[in-house]
């Protein structure tokens, strides 16, 4: 088995020497729910919180829960990776890296929820990177700051000031004190951050003045509720053809698979088991992770459905489709018991579906 080096975190050491799969896999599970989970749970939370989104839009719990659930299968992978070749691409700070991975993530997904706010922020950061004065630096919990070069320069940290909390609640009567006569959305942008920064007198993290930025000068995403209507008044796209002929096959079939998803948490808990867990195509591959690939479903509401938490179905979701014996195993049932569970399960859904 491989074997830990000084170029690699002694955090990691336990897992590398385990002596056989089941060993590692209770390592690896003791190495994610003790050391990563707290840094993941904590960026989640920083980088989801309420004025980060702006317009006073909070992150849900699915939403972090989703993320989280990435983040835990993404680092599942590279550490498997990392478990057969140490050496390729050595891990020496292992709570820096699931950082990183979770930043990614998190990063990743407002990208997508927010363009109009990710604009924004390619802007600033190419202005701190390029006007003189200016500087954008990771701090030790490798977080993006902006500041002057010379607060760079003289290792100067952020801080949770009166002044930022006030910027952050009401930027523009804040920066009033400073610029009593400014247009804010007409005043040269790196005069604007200068004296965001002479408010603080310390380094902001790039999310927090990219917010405090968005606010003075109106950028704001289109936000919609799933649960909510759009406005009447709404304007309607003129153009709603799609070239390829199998549109409505595609729409469709992505109903169907909505349905049978609802259907599907209707059964009772044993039968989604025997039924997810061993789904599998005419190759042998798992269906189910086609699920969360379409979008059907989240990584989290799988688990739920399995009635497992979101760590203990990532332990299994590289060994998907799983054997009936281990499945028996996970229930406590017989194998013929689970196989009897999972043709209950399809005649059922048969049934249900018959004439959808």
């Amino acid at each position: 088995m491989p074997e830990a080096t000084s170029t690699i975190d002694t955090i990691l050491t336990n897992y590398l020497q385990a002596t056989d799969e089941a060993q590692s896999k209770d390592t690896l599970a003791e190495l994610i729910a003790s050391q990563a989970e707290p840094v993941i749970r904590r960026i989640i939370r920083s980088k989801l919180q309420g004025n980060f989104y702006g317009a006073g839009h909070v992150a849900n719990h699915q939403e972090a829960d989703d993320i989280y659930a990435e983040v835990v299968m993404q680092l599942l992978t590279e550490l498997r990776q990392f478990r057969s070749n140490p050496q390729a691409k050595p891990i020496n700070h292992f709570a820096g890296f699931v950082a990183r991975l979770t930043l990614n993530a998190c990063y990743q997904h407002l990208r997508a929820k927010y363009p109009q706010r990710n604009n924004l922020k390619n802007r600033v950061r190419y202005l701190l990177t390029h006007q003189a004065g200016f500087a954008l630096w990771s701090d030790t919990q490798h977080e993006l700051l902006g500041g002057y070069r010379q607060w760079q320069e003289q290792g100067l940290e952020r801080t949770q000031s009166s002044q930022q909390q006030a910027l952050c609640e009401a930027p523009q009567d804040t920066l009033r004190q400073e610029l009593p006569n400014a247009s804010f959305r007409q005043m040269n942008p790196a005069e604007l951050i200068a004296a965001i920064f002479n408010v603080t007198k310390h380094p902001l993290a790039l999310d927090v003045l990219v917010t405090v930025l968005a606010e003075l000068w109106g950028v704001r995403d289109q936000y919609e509720s799933l649960d909510e209507p759009a406005h009447a008044n709404s304007k309607q796209p003129t153009e709603l053809a799609d070239p390829r002929a199998d549109l409505g096959a595609q729409v469709g079939n992505r109903i169907y698979l909505q349905r049978l998803w609802e259907e599907v948490c209707t059964l009772p808990v044993r039968q989604r088991t025997a039924l997810l867990l061993h789904l599998r195509d005419e190759n042998g591959n798992s269906l189910t992770p086609l699920l969360t690939h379409l979008g059907i479903v989240s990584i989290v509401q799988l688990a739920a459905a399995l009635d497992l938490s979101p760590m203990e179905f990532a332990r299994i979701w590289y060994d998907l489709p799983l054997e009936d014996n281990k499945i028996a195993e996970m229930l406590g049932l017989t194998r013929q018991q689970v196989i009897n569970l999972r043709k209950s399960a399809r005649e059922r859904l048969a049934r249900r579906l018959r004439n959808y």
